[in-house]
């Protein structure tokens, strides 16, 4: 895995450079997509909307629809840039998380694997995460030239930001710098 940069301009400091400012992130493991761009994107689900948990002050039907906005701009935003060949997908679970199903409410997440009788440990951390709604970008070989750009980085946390993302924004922000970077251009000055 390689720390990448996170382009999450609507958090970044004042002082941040225009194009794409930046904070570094460890992202996750790739999927099974083999487009050459792939956008996953974490964000909480929950189980039967009917039941209201412990943790949440606002229906889990809010973060899946944020996702399908989320994946239209992105569809939008790639296609007008020209770039045909990507995939936007829910991000996998870390390998070795197995699926565990609460018995209240149905709801579904993954768990790290730990040994029977042993008690969870602070890093024992479920996927996807509480509050969570995480954009990360994966560059693949065939993307070229891709003078600068990462081979994976996190377009948008909400985790660090505690903002939802602005889909259009976003989108044509991260549409954008994929586009300048296939035409040859460093794109570098855009991550830290």
């Amino acid at each position: 895995l390689k720390s990448t940069a996170v382009l999450a301009q609507d958090v970044a400091p004042s002082n941040a450079p225009e194009v794409g400012a930046c904070l570094l992130a460890v992202c996750s493991p790739v999927g099974e997509s083999m487009a050459s761009v792939v956008v996953e994107i974490e964000y909480e689900q929950g189980g039967r909307s009917d039941v209201q948990v412990f943790h949440h002050e606002r229906k889990v039907g809010d973060y899946k629809g944020r996702f399908r906005h989320v994946d239209e701009e992105f569809r939008r935003a790639l296609d007008e840039e020209g770039i045909a060949d990507y995939d936007i997908k829910e991000a996998d679970p870390p390998a070795g998380y197995k699926l565990t199903e609460s018995r209240d409410s149905g709801a579904k997440w993954y768990m790290p694997p730990r040994e029977p009788g042993s008690v969870a440990t602070r890093k024992s951390v479920r996927f996807p995460r509480l509050y969570s709604f995480e954009v990360t970008v994966i560059v693949r070989e065939g993307f070229e030239p891709n003078v600068g750009l990462p081979a994976r980085f996190e377009a948008f946390s909400k985790l660090k930001s505690h903002k939802w993302p602005n889909p259009p924004k976003l989108a044509d922000r991260v549409a954008s710098i994929l586009a300048r970077a296939r035409e040859g251009h460093d794109v570098s000055t855009c991550f830290v």
